[in-house]
């Protein structure tokens, strides 16, 4: 699902499977999951994006990933621009996944910039969180 280009801002969802070579465009890419997560370099950086965060790249950055198959994500493209001229982290509000069709690109891009900037997390592990506490502490810990 491509949109044409609206006011130079393409809005497209997009399957991917497998790594993608290093590469960077003269435009910016906002990216984030419908499902499934991606890690990507960004600028030498270590990253991703998954349903609940999404990535600002920059024009002229270089980028590349891997996900495995299966992942949907957003992608849109847009002039370089204020708001999309530095790497940013930024979550993935209600606003921005629950709307998706192409011709109305531009507001997409606007609930991009309207969202929080977040943190770099790492992912979590979610088998280790049905883990009782005991069995993760040092063996010198126990009792």
């Amino acid at each position: 699902m491509h949109s044409p280009l609206v006011s130079g801002i393409a809005y497209s969802v997009r399957s991917y499977a497998g790594e993608y070579a290093g590469h960077d465009h003269a435009h910016a890419q906002i990216m984030f999951a419908l499902d499934g997560r991606m890690e990507l370099e960004i600028g030498g950086r270590a990253a991703f994006t998954d349903t609940s965060c999404g990535m600002i790249i920059p024009a002229g950055v270089a980028h590349t990933f891997m996900s495995p198959r299966g992942v949907r994500m957003v992608v849109i493209d847009t002039p370089p621009a204020t708001g999309v001229d530095r790497i940013r982290r930024f979550a993935v509000t209600a606003a921005c996944r629950n709307d998706v069709d192409p011709a109305r690109a531009a507001q997409h891009l606007a609930h991009v910039l309207e969202a929080p900037s977040i943190l770099a997390r790492r992912g979590i592990d979610l088998a280790r969180l049905d883990t009782p506490v005991y069995e993760l502490a040092p063996s010198h810990h126990r009792r």
